[in-house]
């Protein structure tokens, strides 16, 4: 297998085996109270990425139907690094969500565009905030005697502005739920070479189908767009093509290719 290319970087992100189920990994199940979640009020939940599991997948929290409740919601989802008072610490994944209403069955399920990758046994402290512009607000399930061995719930004020404080003097832990993948099955590359189109060369999986995607700004992880048109795997060598740069003139962007 081959990758082409003539761009300064390329990531390569790896491919989900379909026999790779998601796993439940950390929960605090109790719930005897709500914690609302909008522009003026953040809140955050210190967990444990799990023994062997490798990447994060999904946070549920639980829901509280309540009068105070509004429609739809911008959220944004911080995970960021260790389990302390979220401010100090390093973001190591940031994501925005639509709540567009309470779910079904209690559950605000938020799913990650990609799996984000995190150290097995670490702690870390994932955070929900307005995103910027949002009006609405949610009540989110919470327990005031904490059964999780993670941190105390975390809540703040006047815009993340702090201080960060367990509401009413009490430890409380979110109502929730962290689901995890073992592992991406990764995408196998044996060489790079110039050509005069920045394409991408490798085994495809019969059922997937790939999508080969760029960005100039890896710090922004909502950053990444489609190239060119979506590849189904058929088991044997598959091409990705980024029409939009085929003289290799920005050498500043990178790649990743993600399959479903």
């Amino acid at each position: 297998m081959k990758m082409l290319l003539r761009v300064g970087a390329v990531m390569v992100v790896g491919v989900l085996s379909t026999a790779q189920a998601q796993v439940l990994d950390q929960s605090q199940e109790v719930m005897n109270g709500g914690i609302s979640v909008n522009n003026l009020e953040h809140t955050a939940q210190g967990f444990v990425q799990g023994p062997n599991l490798s990447y994060l997948a999904e946070i549920w929290v639980y829901d509280v139907v309540h009068a105070g409740d509004t429609y739809p919601v911008d959220l944004t989802l911080e995970i960021r690094n260790g389990a302390a008072n979220p401010p100090p610490l390093m973001i190591a994944h940031t994501e925005d969500f639509t709540l567009t209403g309470a779910p079904a069955d209690t559950w605000h399920k938020f799913v990650f565009g990609v799996p984000v990758g995190l150290t097995s046994e670490n702690p870390y402290t994932f955070l929900l905030k307005g995103a910027a512009g949002n009006t609405g607000t949610t009540v989110l399930g919470l327990n005031k005697d904490p059964s999780y061995g993670g941190t105390e719930l975390m809540l703040s004020t006047k815009n993340g502005a702090g201080p960060w404080s367990a509401p009413g003097g009490f430890q409380y832990d979110l109502t929730f739920r962290t689901y995890s993948r073992v592992d991406f099955l990764p995408l196998v590359i044996d060489q790079a070479t110039l050509q005069d189109s920045t394409s991408l060369c490798f085994t495809g999986e019969v059922g997937k189908v790939y999508n080969l995607q760029s960005t100039t700004d890896m710090v922004n992880t909502q950053g990444w767009e489609d190239v060119g048109a979506a590849v189904p795997g058929n088991g044997g060598v598959t091409y990705l093509f980024d029409p939009t740069e085929p003289t290799g003139s920005l050498t500043s962007r990178v790649y990743r290719i993600i399959g479903n």
